[in-house]
């Protein structure tokens, strides 16, 4: 019984493995014909990994958990596992580009393999019998073969994302497939780290600074709630400056995380005011998108590994479009995104970087808070202006940061008129905008409360 457990890992990574397979072919540009029938003997694979999972951990058949049943099993998730790396590689966004080489792919290798391993899983699940092992014995010879091929051989050069000559390789008739070169992957997660911790450093900073209870009227926002349940793909927040848009972002970060937790959803952030000295590029956003993908995953992908290498062997920067492509690789390993993109009135290019996000596949939602827009067409949005609640919170915190001010505002009454007529001012003359002040000084001349501290105490010092 103790073989069951690393058993059912593998399974569970087995079924992780098919997933990632399938995205990657419904997101490529050939979905009929081959592609459909390699999703759907997929769909069916992956179905018997459920079903062999779970009849496993009930146990209810003990010749299906015997020691060399569960050992046979093993044997061949890893050779599915191999075949599903090379899926992977060949199909991913920046792997074989010319369709003709894909649709030959698929047909005269990876489809008579994915029949093979839906039989050989099917076999998995039927008890012992001469006409059982006889089938077995001769599909998983087939099996180890195909393994002793695709992982022997080829190291895929860096340029992974130079198209054409993987074509020719591919055409080539002693190419037998790819097996990327992982040396680099202590480098490639130092690296992502690196850019990683500095968001989460940012993101924590905002959070504590963030008043307690404000900013929770998005979640009740009714374009908010359809974004989330996937309803819309991409909403737009938009809001003056001081309107409380990056705090707004913070928050509902913090509450994403705080909601899926599970490790097959990602939520990426991007504050872009953080850039303080130099102007942001679409290049800078997306490397910063991609480091946080790769960070969660706690591994790269066969494309992100190439993209690094590639870089750094080149001493060079890889172009937009292969950051894209590694980053819709990464995507294929989630169930899930979700894309918060603050303050992007800072990118100059912020057309072009949201088209290239835009483009991502479906488990992709987007939100992005600006200041304005010009285009929004049919698109989701929310205008973001702080309702009175919030507006009332942060006046009292504002007096309450000044002692002298609060001294005289008070006067040791908590219920001074002076007091409250201040914070009714305060939530009147904001107009939905947050005001940033921290003196007795600015908030008096800001809001032109002069009259009205003269007045009161004026009133006080009468006899």
């Amino acid at each position: 019984m103790s073989d069951i457990q690393p058993v059912r890992g593998l399974l569970h990574q087995a079924t992780q493995s098919v997933r990632t397979v399938v995205r990657c072919l419904h997101n490529g540009r050939d979905v009929q014909g081959a592609s459909q029938r390699a999703i759907m003997l997929l769909v069916d694979i992956q179905d018997f990994l459920f079903r062999l999972k779970d009849r496993i951990t009930w146990g209810k058949e003990q010749w299906l958990v015997e020691s060399r049943r569960l050992a046979a099993l093993a044997e061949v998730l890893a050779c599915f596992s191999s075949t599903m790396q090379s899926l992977e590689l060949y199909f991913q966004p920046g792997g074989v580009g010319v369709a003709y080489y894909r649709k030959s792919l698929l047909e005269r290798t990876f489809l008579p393999r994915l029949e093979q391993y839906k039989v050989m899983f099917l076999l998995s699940m039927q008890p012992d019998s001469s006409e059982r092992a006889f089938l077995d014995k001769k599909i998983r010879a087939t099996l180890k073969s195909w393994v002793d091929v695709e992982s022997g051989r080829f190291q895929l050069s860096s340029e992974l994302h130079n198209l054409a000559s993987v074509d020719l390789l591919i055409e080539s008739p002693d190419f037998t497939g790819p097996r990327v070169d992982l040396r680099f992957e202590e480098r490639i997660l130092g690296i992502t780290s690196q850019l990683v911790s500095e968001h989460f450093i940012s993101l924590a900073d905002l959070c504590n600074r963030r008043l307690q209870g404000t900013g929770e009227w998005i979640f009740d926002d009714p374009q908010y709630k359809q974004w989330l349940l996937g309803a819309t793909k991409t909403l737009y927040c938009v809001g003056l400056p001081g309107a409380g848009k990056t705090f707004l972002s913070a928050a509902i970060i913090d509450s994403l995380q705080r909601t899926f937790t599970s490790p097959d959803v990602a939520t990426v952030f991007i504050f872009c005011q953080e850039e303080k000295g130099s102007e942001q590029t679409t290049l800078d956003l997306l490397q910063k998108i991609l480091a946080q993908l790769v960070y969660r995953r706690r591994s790269p992908s066969y494309a992100s590994s190439s993209l690094y290498h590639s870089e750094y062997t080149m001493q060079g920067k890889a172009s937009p479009k292969v950051y894209q492509n590694a980053i819709r690789a990464e995507v294929d390993r989630f169930s899930k995104v979700f894309f918060i993109i603050d303050g992007l009135d800072m990118l100059s290019d912020k057309e072009r970087f949201l088209a290239r996000l835009q483009k991502l596949p479906d488990q992709v939602q987007l939100l992005v808070t600006l200041r304005e827009i010009t285009q929004l067409g049919g698109a989701s949005y929310v205008r973001v202006l702080a309702p009175p609640e919030d507006i009332h919170k942060y006046a009292v915190s504002r007096i309450q940061s000044d002692q002298h001010l609060t001294d005289l505002l008070l006067d040791g009454n908590s219920d001074s008129e002076l007091y409250q007529s201040v914070i009714s001012m305060v939530a009147e003359k904001c107009h939905g905008v947050y005001v940033s002040c921290s003196t007795k000084e600015n908030i008096v001349t800001e809001l032109g409360l002069h009259s009205l501290i003269s007045q009161v105490s004026a009133g006080k010092d009468t006899p």
